[in-house]
């Protein structure tokens, strides 16, 4: 393991046993080749550091990246995904511990709305709905829909998977009239 915490709150989640329970837990499966939960966060670690953004953003992405997927271990995957049993809610509620920010604490719990939004389409044909359901995220998200979108990048710029998921959320963007495309900039 090779992240190297870059400030105290990084250093406190880092050390929680639960924390370091979910970051060593995984296989190799798809969309994540590299198996555990940690290597995926250096992955993503990566991309955030490879953002020409403010400090301010790259702290938050961080905090985002180290947390978003830490909670899959403790999913039941014979139950449905949904409540408290969802990787994402679950890692809202552990970084409720650490973080007061309600938009960081909503991007954490809502990292992979896009990704099953753009899934539910694909499977169903129904883009109407799921056009609403992106509607929702970006009314949930307001200010903050920037964030959002360099850790979705961020997130999905790893492993092996498509970025067909990505064109199509930045193309559903740039149809709203948010380009996000100068975002590298500090």
């Amino acid at each position: 393991m090779s992240i190297i915490a870059e400030n105290k709150l990084e250093e406190q989640i880092m050390q929680d046993p639960e924390w370091v329970e979910g970051s060593h837990w995984g296989m190799t499966r798809e969309g994540h080749p590299e198996g555990l939960v940690i290597y995926h966060i250096e992955d993503v670690l990566q991309n955030v550091n490879n953002l020409g953004i403010s400090a301010d953003k790259k702290e938050k992405l961080r905090i985002i990246a180290i947390i978003h997927d830490t909670f899959k271990y403790k999913v039941d995957i014979l139950k449905s995904k949904v409540g408290r049993n969802n990787h994402a809610v679950l890692a809202r509620i552990f970084a409720e511990k650490y973080i007061q920010d309600k938009s960081l604490l909503r991007i954490i719990e809502q990292h992979d709305e896009v990704f099953n939004a753009w899934k539910k389409g694909c499977a169903t044909g129904a883009w109407d709905k799921t056009e609403e359901r992106l509607n929702n995220l970006l009314q949930l998200l307001g200010d903050e829909a920037d964030l959002y979108y360099l850790f979705f990048r961020c997130d999905n710029e790893t492993g092996d998977k498509s970025q067909e998921c990505v064109w199509w959320f930045e193309k559903f963007l740039q149809e709203k009239g948010l380009n996000f495309n100068d975002l590298n900039k500090k």
